[in-house]
């Protein structure tokens, strides 16, 4: 982290590049969840809600037990000069990243069944995961982790489900 510290305090020192790292990485997400289901009502395609219903959550315990087995410092509790922009709490885990890890199973289930629209969910994904590091909670290699591990369980969700 320490490449990183003077670039996330400079991203910290302006209110549109704060401002910007915050939505990233705190709202986006809602975004990506509100699209997928409007893209599933439209086209039809239930198996879309609950391929991603279910990756979803199956990522977040598989997350919740790592971060239990591995707890990682959040960067700023770490290094008090690296801002917190989105105030979390400094006893939650960093490592890995849950926001990373959801974003890239609902990107992967999307692209599975819409791949046009998966392109967009898996760059809108990726703007969360750096959102995430811009803000000061988690480390690279917290999102590398998170995006890896979503992306693995939303395609064994899908070709479980896809003999249904």
């Amino acid at each position: 982290m320490p490449l990183l510290k003077p670039l996330l305090v400079q991203i910290a020192s302006s209110p549109l590049s704060s401002g910007l790292a915050i939505f990233l990485s705190t709202y986006l997400i809602w975004g990506m969840i509100a699209l997928s289901i409007a893209l599933a009502v439209r086209s039809h395609h239930v198996w879309i809600l609950i391929e991603a219903l279910t990756a979803i959550s199956s990522v977040w315990v598989i997350q919740q037990l790592i971060g239990v087995v591995w707890f990682r410092k959040r960067p700023f509790m770490e290094d008090p000069g690296i801002p917190n922009l989105i105030h979390k709490s400094g006893i939650s885990k960093s490592f890995p990243s849950d926001h990373a890890a959801i974003a890239f199973a609902l990107a992967t289930i999307v692209m599975l069944f819409m791949p046009r629209w998966g392109k967009i969910f898996y760059v809108m994904a990726f703007c969360v995961a750096i959102g995430r590091v811009a803000v000061g909670v988690h480390y690279p290699t917290d999102i590398v982790v998170g995006a890896i591990l979503g992306s693995i369980i939303a395609a064994m969700v899908h070709s479980l489900t896809t003999g249904l």
